[in-house]
């Protein structure tokens, strides 16, 4: 059962959003800054008051939950510092999601797109909605070793502001 799913009798579930950040080494210096900032400006700071959790996953050569417990969204604190090296292991990313997230949870996966690992592992593909951030990129393209994960909706964003609205504009109504 995934952790979105613990509600007790008679509660609402809780929507649950699942940011998976790369931390790899394409994403040193000025990358993880845009990381950064797309998840304060156009995501954070956009579904305040709304009814969220959040948790964060990080992933270079391995994938680690960076929040212990899902965090309401007006509690979620990113990080000061992340810890980036490695490769670009998302399919450790997603073997760890498929343990942790349910049907209806969403996924925000925020990347410069390029995976090292052996993408297509029919053991780690998840068939919930995603919303992909390209980052350093102004293509809304589908990369290959990307679209191979998911078998649900896959929605790519660019780094340029219309698109980054947009991508504040589709959160705010999947999480509604």
């Amino acid at each position: 059962m995934g952790l979105s799913q613990m509600t007790t009798e008679g509660q609402e579930k809780t929507t649950m959003l699942w940011v998976l950040l790369d931390v790899s080494n394409c994403m040193r210096g000025a990358t993880i800054e845009s990381a950064r900032n797309v998840l304060q400006q156009y995501v954070l700071s956009q579904l305040m008051m709304s009814d969220l959790k959040i948790s964060l996953i990080t992933f270079g050569n391995t994938a680690s939950l960076l929040t212990d417990e899902p965090s309401a969204i007006e509690e979620f604190q990113l990080p000061e510092e992340f810890t980036i090296g490695g490769m670009c292991n998302l399919s450790d990313a997603l073997s760890l999601c498929n343990n942790l997230i349910a049907q209806d949870d969403k996924i925000l996966l925020l990347t410069k797109g390029y995976t090292t690992d052996s993408y297509g592992n029919q053991n780690h593909i998840l068939d919930n909605d995603c919303h992909v951030v390209m980052l350093d990129c102004s293509s809304n393209r589908v990369p290959v070793t990307l679209s191979s994960y998911f078998s649900g909706r896959l929605k790519v964003y660019n780094m340029k502001e219309e698109s980054l609205k947009e991508l504040s504009v589709n959160l705010k109504c999947v999480i509604k």
